[in-house]
């Protein structure tokens, strides 16, 4: 069976040869992934370039500073205080968009009726096209560091919209919920 012979690979191990001298001063951070942001130091807020987020004519600057404020209170970030800084800078951009939206649907008319259900038999079927215009509300929030001014935090909500002036304000406010659902991020 089994013949016992010895192994002709041998392990063997060289060490690894000495880092070169030049290597011992450099250092590449490039070569580490980023160190990983602690989103519980945000704290405070502000609006970036200390201006509120511009309105149009379906939702007032206003009403749109005042969801983004409650939202943004919901999350535990509160309003930066007069004489002290901000961690936090934030922007929105509010875009009221008109979509297409298309339900395809089947009919079709069928003579007999067999052991598989009602489409066993004569007939035809074709396809239906209908289709209806809906107005939506793209939200995008942007959270800037307040020290370093880079981009920390996106958020992106996209919710039907209303005629109603009362919905409207509602439709808002879930908008900002929706952008803001992932906020910190895990």
């Amino acid at each position: 069976a089994c013949q016992q012979s010895p192994n002709p690979y041998q392990a063997e191990g060289l060490p690894y040869p000495p880092a070169p001298a030049a290597a011992a001063g450099h250092f590449d951070p490039s070569a580490y992934p980023p160190v990983p942001r602690d989103f519980a130091l945000y704290r405070s807020w502000s609006w970036r370039n200390d201006q509120q987020p511009a309105g149009d004519d379906w939702a007032s600057s206003q009403l749109l500073s005042d969801s983004l404020s409650g939202g943004l209170d919901q999350i535990g970030l509160r309003p930066a205080q007069s004489p002290a800084a901000p961690d936090l800078h934030v922007s929105a951009q509010l875009d009221i968009v008109e979509v297409e939206i298309i339900q395809p649907r089947e009919t079709g008319v069928y003579y007999g009726n067999g052991p598989y259900g009602d489409d066993y038999g004569v007939g035809g079927r074709f396809p239906l096209r209908s289709s209806y215009r809906q107005a939506l509300i793209r939200l995008q929030i942007n959270f800037f560091d307040a020290h370093s001014q880079q981009l920390v935090w996106r958020g992106n909500a996209e919710v039907p919209s209303s005629e109603d002036r009362t919905e409207q304000a509602e439709s808002l406010r879930q908008a900002v919920r929706q952008a803001l659902s992932n906020y910190p991020p895990h």
